[in-house]
């Protein structure tokens, strides 16, 4: 079967760059969307666990400075109550006795240098110093009342005295420890006072990682990493707490500024972001129940910061990275899809001219087939030519005779005889020369009958000179069916020239041309009870170049043809062996409306011609 026929119409053009300038410009918006929400996610993700890492070292220095401080006063809790116990003191302040050459106040002195405290010192019953371990220094504490303070009045309760505040006469802070003196009847005769350096827990932790403020409920600053946020407070004081602290007298006569600059930012349930002396901090805050002081420890931003950068900049560099591989691949892909389509178009171009060529040697090819077929026909054709050429010459010689004998009424017969064998010969050249002629390729409405009439016309010669018996079984009334006439000539002559010659050598040939209707397409059966189809012939018997008649008598195109001719009316051509013997040829029409406006007449079709 000859190859199909490439379509001839152009081939889908694709742009000629695919990923031009223009195409390129969403993929870099998309690429930046991408790099812009991995930059958001990362810096999110960098600073979530830079905070709760620093959460978890803020909460661990939180506990080790805590249980510091309240180790630091723990360890003179126990001073008091040693010293109330002591007869020497107890003596001094029961019988009233004066400190006669300061020795009670010298012992205190040693006392304190030992236990690293700030002042020790005794108060009678009246709350006024009889001895103290500072007897010897410019502002001396003996003959100070300090019934004002309230560890005065916890100590004469019965309690172990505690308390926090600005000396009055030392000016220096520190944390007052006190316990009542008892008297051999059980009455209290007097009080001892410790006090505890304040400065000692500052100097100590200021070399840690971390800032850190204690604050009394007030707000007050009372101890701080930094000497100047001391007595300072965390926000402007009201009118009435300043009046408290200055009845009471804790921070003797000092005035309270709020820092500077100092804001907070919530963050969840114990911890703020900070802002103090211009540094960001993360803050968290912890009561000291039983001092009732708040201990604020401040832990540097910068750790965040140092960390959310690190990824951020590992980050961009992770992207651009990418970025530089994606628009490499791009590019790559680019060039490829420009080389692809430079192929594409030189391909295109090719099949473009092959199709040209191929249509080309198609029409030869069914011409020459057209031609093929008449040569089979030029004896028959000549006999049949031949014979009326010999009558009529008869006829006129006959004519010319009877017109000199005066015999007008016979003379008038040989030409009327003459007219009818010239339109005799006139049908068949007619016919050959439509036959003969190239088709248009175009589908119409075409009348079956006269199709088929015509191309028994054709092959009248050959069937007349043959004892061949045609017998046809057609339809009364055929509806249109959609075929070129030409072609649709060409293949019944063909399948009628193949049945001749099958039963040429036949006895009692018989070609059988039956048409049926199936819905909506006819079926022309062409048959013959010559010998058949051979089955191993029958897979190839549509492929181009195959013939089973001897050589010179074919060139096996004749059938290749009619395929491709009935295919490209949108029909088809089945070969078989007839069940009473002999081969069978059935072409199959669509059949269409005699309405034109519903059918495909004048049609274009691709295909041979």
């Amino acid at each position: 079967m000859l190859p199909p026929e490439p379509d001839t119409e152009p081939l889908t053009r694709r742009p000629r760059h695919l990923w031009s300038q223009g195409s390129l410009i969403p993929v870099l918006w998309l690429l930046l969307l991408v790099a812009a929400i991995t930059l958001l996610t990362a810096f999110y993700l960098a600073q979530t666990s830079a905070v709760a890492s620093l959460k978890t070292t803020a909460l661990h220095h939180m506990a080790r400075f805590t249980s510091a401080v309240d180790g630091y006063l723990a360890k003179h809790e126990y001073l008091p109550p040693l010293l109330a116990d002591n007869p020497a003191i107890r003596d001094f302040l029961e019988y009233g006795r004066p400190d006669k050459d300061n020795l009670i106040s010298k012992y205190l002195a040693r006392i304190n240098r030992t236990a690293g405290t700030l002042d020790v010192y005794l108060l009678n019953n009246q709350a006024r110093t009889v001895a103290s371990s500072n007897w010897n220094k410019p502002r001396s504490f003996i003959g100070m009342n300090y019934s004002f303070r309230p560890y005065y009045e916890q100590a004469r309760a019965g309690r172990l005295g505690q308390y926090y505040a600005l000396g009055t006469e030392s000016n220096e802070r520190g944390y007052y420890f006190s316990q009542a003196v008892t008297g051999s009847f059980g009455e209290q005769v007097g009080i001892v006072v410790v006090k505890a350096s304040i400065e000692a827990i500052e100097a100590e932790w200021r070399r840690e990682p971390f800032e850190f403020l204690i604050t009394d409920p007030d707000g007050v600053i009372f101890i701080a990493s930094h000497s100047e946020w001391v007595m300072h407070t965390l926000s402007p004081l009201s009118t009435r707490t300043l009046e408290t602290l200055k009845h009471n007298r804790r921070y003797a006569d000092a005035t309270f500024v709020a820092l500077d600059n100092f804001a907070t930012l919530q963050l969840d349930q114990d911890f703020y972001k900070a802002e103090l002396a211009g540094h960001t901090y993360l803050l968290t805050n912890r009561l000291m129940p039983k001092q009732n002081w708040y201990v604020h420890l401040l832990l540097n931003w910068d750790a965040v910061t140092r960390t959310t950068r690190l990824v951020m900049i590992i980050t961009t560099l992770l992207l651009g990275l990418s970025s530089l591989l994606v628009l490499l691949l791009l590019r790559n892909h680019q060039n490829r899809r420009r080389y692809e389509q430079q192929a594409m178009e030189q391909l295109e171009t090719k099949v473009g001219e092959r199709t040209l060529e191929l249509r080309r040697t198609q029409e030869e090819l069914v011409q020459a087939a057209k031609m093929a077929a008449l040569g089979q026909l030029s004896t028959a054709i000549n006999h049949e030519l031949n014979n009326p050429l010999g009558a009529i010459r008869s006829y006129a010689d006959n004519a010319r005779q009877f017109l000199e004998l005066g015999h007008t009424d016979m003379t008038a017969a040989n030409l009327q005889e003459i007219t009818a064998l010239t339109e005799r010969m006139a049908a068949i050249t007619h016919q050959l020369k439509a036959f003969a002629r190239k088709s248009q390729g175009q589908l119409e409405p075409c009348n079956l009958d006269q199709a088929l009439d015509a191309a028994l016309l054709i092959m009248q010669p050959r069937l007349s000179r043959s004892p061949v018996t045609l017998e046809q079984q057609r339809l009364p009334d055929p509806p249109l069916i959609l075929a070129d006439r030409v072609w649709l000539e060409q293949i019944l002559v063909n399948l009628l020239s193949n049945a001749l010659e099958a039963v040429s050598e036949m006895p009692a040939g018989v070609i059988r041309l039956t048409v049926t209707r199936q819905s909506d397409t006819l079926a022309i059966v062409i048959g013959d009870n010559g010998p058949g189809i051979r089955a191993e012939n029958m897979q190839h018997l549509f492929e181009a170049f195959f013939t089973t008649k001897a050589s010179g008598k074919g060139l096996g195109l004749g059938l290749s043809i009619s395929y491709r001719l009935a295919r490209d009316m949108q029909g088809d051509l089945v070969a078989a062996n007839c069940p009473q013997g002999g081969a069978c040829f059935t072409l199959s029409l669509r059949v269409t409306k005699p309405d034109p406006a519903d059918s495909l007449s004048a049609a274009p079709i691709t295909g041979a011609s």
